[in-house]
């Protein structure tokens, strides 16, 4: 989770793409989401009507809202975890305590970016026009409070290949072990130096 700019989907690329083999096997959820996508992040659109008719038939797993759009992960998600995978959700700040409620046992990463660099990310990829860009800073500035005890902070801000090193420590550290039916296992210790 964090801010859009902050390099969630390409930090997840790096990662998937070359993943820690102590971790297990890594699954990463695809997301349903509202609105027409271009990045390679692997989401899916769906009309506003299919995502209703999904959520009634009780067919997603996790589902929020941001930024007028609906998002949401099926239940694919679980029968992957079932399978013994490690799951990665690209998923959103505001939802993660509902997410926890969920998935007593979620491990959560929050990705960061320094303003500058996530207002160029921003910029660079035309979604938005200078007023919207402003919104989104402004949002990311209103849910910046510390992040939730045992929530993994990653600076995506330098060299991506830094920020997927850490992420890739922190999946061999919660991966492996017996499987149950949770988003992740529990989030490190202090200890862990990440």
């Amino acid at each position: 989770m964090g801010p859009s700019g902050a390099g969630k989907d390409s930090l997840l690329s790096a990662v998937l793409a070359d993943p820690p083999e102590t971790a297990g096997k890594i699954v990463l959820a695809g997301r349903l989401v509202t609105r027409p996508t271009t990045a390679p992040s692997g989401d899916v659109f769906v009309t506003p009507e299919d995502f209703g008719r999904l959520l009634r038939e009780k067919r997603l797993a996790l589902h929020w809202e941001s930024h007028g759009h609906r998002y949401g992960v099926t239940r694919a998600m679980d029968l992957a975890l079932l399978a013994g995978a490690l799951v990665l959700v690209n998923g959103s700040r505001a939802h993660y305590p509902r997410a926890r409620e969920l998935y007593p046992d979620l491990a959560g990463v929050m990705v960061t970016a320094d303003e500058e660099v996530v207002r160029r990310r921003l910029a660079s990829r035309g979604r938005e026009n200078p007023a919207g860009i402003a919104e989104r800073i402004g949002r990311n500035k209103s849910l910046d409070s510390p992040p939730p005890a045992g929530v993994l902070v990653v600076d995506n801000s330098g060299p991506l290949e830094e920020a997927a090193r850490i992420f890739r420590l922190f999946l061999e550290e919660i991966g492996g072990g017996p499987t149950k039916l949770t988003a992740a296992r529990p989030a490190p210790s202090a200890r862990s130096g990440l």
